[in-house]
């Protein structure tokens, strides 16, 4: 497993851990997380790409958007937009829950 892929497993562990709280998953470092593929339907902690300004998302929501953001910290997620594959570099308090649906 890579460590990108690690950094998904750990957070999605956290991130089950704490549903149903208000406590925060604390971002203390900036996770490389593996190349993503979402499926339509299902909700993601997303950020917006300066790119080409299109929400990509980075990990599976598994609050179902309930969460808006469960992220705090000086920390930050760097994941691969979706669209256009530039690297995008979400702050905690940049992230937010996005209900996936494919335009293309």
């Amino acid at each position: 497993m890579t460590p990108e892929e690690n950094n998904i497993r750990g957070l999605e562990a956290a991130l089950i851990a704490r549903l149903g709280s208000a406590a925060k998953v604390t971002l203390n470092d900036t996770y490389p997380l593996a190349k993503l593929q979402p499926a339509n339907g299902n909700w993601y902690y997303s950020a917006k790409c300066e790119q080409c300004r299109s929400i990509s998302p980075a990990i599976f929501d598994p609050s179902s958007g309930k969460d808006n953001n469960p992220f705090n910290g000086n920390g930050a997620l760097c994941f691969a937009c979706v669209r256009c594959g530039e690297d995008i570099v979400a702050r905690a308090s940049a992230i937010f829950s996005y209900h996936w649906i494919d335009q293309e």
